[in-house]
This record gives C-alpha cells, structure tokens and sequence, in this order.
C-alpha cells in the first residue's frame, strides 16, 4: 500500500500528464492488491473493503451525497475520498455509468478509476497500457466482482453479472482500436474477447439465468462460430466446460464453479429433479477432490471446506431477500438435511 500511497500523493503531484504513473497505480490495484499471489490476500482485500466503508459509510458510494455533501458527516467523507485518497466522486460516477456498477470497495474498481483518468490526462499519447487496464480489469469484475462480508468468514468475492454488456462493450472499443492503431496486437485482443465470450454463457448457467445464457450461448457462435458447436444444447456446453483440466482452473474460478453447481443442485431439489440434484453434488465433490491433490502443496490455493460450501449457499438460499418464494424455501428445509437450522431466526413463521 505504501507504493501506492507514493505514486498516487507524490508521483502526481509532480507529474500529472505522465502515463505511466497511472499505468503503474492500475497494476497495483489490479494485480498486488487484487490478485491472489500473497497468502494474505483475502485480509488486504478485507482492509481495504473496510477503508472504502469506512469513506462511503456503507458498502456503495452514494455520489450524490460524496459530490454535494450536506451533512457535517457527508462533507468529512467527501473530504477524506478528496484528500486522503485523491479521488474524484464525479469521474467515480462517470466511471461507474460507462463501466458499471462496479463494486468500489474492490481494487479491480480502483484499478479502472485511475485508467480512466490516466486516459482523461494523456491524450494524444500512448495510452495503450491504461486500456489493457481498463478491460483487463472489467474482466475481472465480471469474474468476481461482488464483494460478501461475513463476520465470521473470509470475504467471498463471486461474479457481477450484471456488467457482461459493458465488458463486451470494452472488449470490442478494445479491438477496434487496436486494429486502428496497433494491427500486430489485433489477434491477441480477439482471443483475449473469445475466451471471455466463451465464459459468459457458461457463467449464467451456473447461476441458473438460462434465458440469458442460451442469449450469449447464440451471441458468442454469431461472433466466433467455430467457438461453440451448433448442435450443443446450454446445459452441454456448460458441463463441457466444468469438465475441463483442473489444473487449469484458478482457485477463485474453482470456488465460483463448485459453488454454483451446489446451487444448481438445490435448484434441482426444488423442481423436484432428484438424479439431476445427486448427479450435480456428485459432480461437486469429484472436482473438489481432484483441486485439492493439485493443490495440496500450496497453501495459499487450499478450498474451503465442501460442507461449507454447501452451508454457504444453502443459507444464502434461505436468506429472507433470496428471490426464492415460500413453497421453495419449505421444498429446500423438507428435503435437504440441515437446512431447517440455516432458516433465519426472524423469518416468516411459514419458513421455519
């Protein structure tokens, strides 16, 4: 943090227009702070959840409030994002419109702030680095670019969804500027946006948004058909995928994946499915305890626990502001052992 804090408050101060200076603070956030390669990267993403918190008073940043503070506590926030972080609110929000919603307490959030100004401050000149930033770090996001904060567990980082529009939009503002200006980068940029392509359909699978997937699932052969087989239904093309080498899956992605597949257990238990909710668990555990003996030497790549897992997305499920109904909630505490002990103790008496 105090090689940020030396680029961002002096590197600026006295260089503002140099590129390079705000590519170096995107790295930063984007890989120091934001990747996994320290094995106490989940407590400074903890940290500095909390800062930001700590600026926003809540997990989002009200912009209006940060932009025209009324309140004697609205302007020492305000202040404290200005002075002490040296950030804008309007350009948070702009960002945020063109990008967005990101979630500001991650550093991938961060890390596409001071792209953007870094584009805002050198125009003309290259610039190449602070776009790889800015989709690179979209990218992301989208991977695991929600922020879960429990008390007694770790931070669960899971994916934004609801940003696949804008990390398209990036990915395609990225190629076409490349093929302008830099024609020997254009492939790389492509097979950068068809490995995200090939993502998306299997990620909105995985959280049960059918409609959607088969969408990007159509969207995807449209722009690269040898991607996808035509003759591939979305439940086939994303198990093909969760079948993949696990060697080659990260641990945030594994965590994501094991997950989901718990959630679409339950998904099936509620529709009343059984094989298909035993072959999903089934399939859990298999890629669970295959990661595990490829892991089992790095301490910083351990997983949580399966039952925990399992008990992660079962109370998430069960959770009051779960889009779950009343006869689907009383589905899950009849046929899943556990479950009734999960059920919040101020939920509606029909749930318990």
């Amino acid at each position: 943090q105090r090689g940020m804090e030396l680029l961002r408050d002096e590197g600026l101060r006295y260089n503002p227009d140099q590129v390079l200076i705000y590519a170096e603070l995107a790295w930063l956030f984007q890989f120091k702070m934001g990747q996994n390669l320290d094995d106490a990267h989940f407590y400074y993403k903890g940290a500095w959840a909390a800062e930001m918190m700590g600026v926003f008073g809540g997990p989002t940043p009200d912009f209006e409030k940060l932009i025209h503070p009324q309140t004697p506590d609205e302007q020492a926030r305000a202040r404290a994002l200005r002075e002490r972080y040296k950030m804008d609110a309007t350009k948070m929000r702009a960002l945020d419109e063109r990008y967005g919603p990101l979630d500001w307490r991650l550093p991938e959030a961060h890390s596409i702030y001071w792209a953007g100004v870094g584009l805002d401050r050198t125009k003309g000149e290259d610039v190449r680095r602070l776009r790889q930033s800015i989709y690179q770090s979209m990218n992301l996001s989208y991977q695991r670019g929600r922020l879960v904060l429990s008390s007694n567990l770790p931070p669960r980082l899971l994916p934004n969804l609801e940003i696949i529009p804008r990390v398209d939009a990036a990915f395609q503002e990225q190629w076409a500027d490349t093929a302008a200006n830099a024609a020997f980068l254009t492939n790389s940029v492509a097979t950068a946006y068809r490995n995200w392509l090939r993502d998306v359909p299997y990620r909105f699978f995985l959280f049960n948004r059918v409609r959607e997937g088969e969408q990007w699932l159509q969207y995807l052969r449209q722009k690269f058909p040898a991607a996808a087989p035509a003759n591939l239904t979305l439940a086939e093309y994303a198990m093909t995928r969760a079948s993949g080498n696990v060697r080659g899956q990260s641990h945030s992605k594994m965590t994501e994946l094991l997950q989901a597949l718990v959630l679409q257990s339950y998904y099936a238990v509620i529709d009343g499915r059984a094989d298909d909710a035993n072959e999903y668990m089934n399939r859990t555990s298999e890629l669970w305890n295959a990661y595990t003996v490829e892991a089992k030497a790095n301490q910083r790549l351990e997983l949580m626990p399966l039952n925990e897992i399992k008990t992660l997305v079962l109370r998430d499920l069960l959770a009051p502001n779960s889009n779950l109904g009343p006869e689907e909630r009383m589905r899950l505490i009849t046929e899943v052992p556990g479950a009734r002990q999960l059920v919040p103790q101020n939920a509606p008496a029909e749930q318990k």
